[in-house]
């Protein structure tokens, strides 16, 4: 069953009755929530990749986590046509025991042939998302901080997994608090 913006409200106001130490979503903004979703927005720092990189071995993390240069976008960026980056969210998702989140790109990027990844986030997931966002136009597109890039939808479970599969649980859960 999804959420709605009754239960959405409800689980961040009162969290402790669904027993987590912070809101499901921090930095909560009433304005963002609608009636079946929360909007998210970004920082104003994007991930970019290193012109320095010709090749990288998927086996090595280190390679992976290295790939990318962080640009402050304050005054705004231009994404290059056919150009791929990574957005941080100002939001950040703390999920309880019975909730799986679903986040999703927003009608006004998709019309502008701006490509948001699509993202799932298991039960117990805690962090700051971010997301990837391809320009798959000719032109280029300048975005800004705080601009709404999706939304994110909260879907309850029939049952409560197993804890041993929990994703706070799990050792190769390398995003978890990020």
């Amino acid at each position: 069953m999804i959420l709605t913006d009754i239960d959405i409200r409800d689980r961040i106001l009162n969290h402790e009755k669904y027993n987590l130490s912070n809101p499901m979503i921090e930095n909560f903004n009433e304005k963002k929530l609608q009636g079946a979703s929360y909007d998210i927005s970004i920082t104003s720092i994007v991930h970019v990749f290193k012109n320095t990189i010709k090749s990288i071995d998927i086996n090595k993390q280190n390679e992976i986590d290295n790939i990318y240069e962080c640009i402050d976008i304050t005054n705004g960026y231009e994404i290059k046509s056919n150009e791929y980056i990574l957005l941080t969210l100002n939001e950040k998702v703390n999920l309880p025991n019975d909730l799986v989140a679903h986040l999703r790109p927003r009608s006004t990027f998709t019309r502008l042939g701006l490509v948001l990844t699509a993202q799932h986030c298991n039960p117990t997931y805690c962090g700051v998302l971010q997301l990837g966002l391809y320009n798959a136009t000719p032109f280029s597109i300048k975005i800004y901080p705080n601009i709404k890039v999706g939304q994110v939808v909260f879907e309850r479970l029939n049952n409560i997994p197993s804890e041993n599969k929990w994703y706070v649980n799990q050792p190769d859960s390398k995003y978890h608090n990020e």
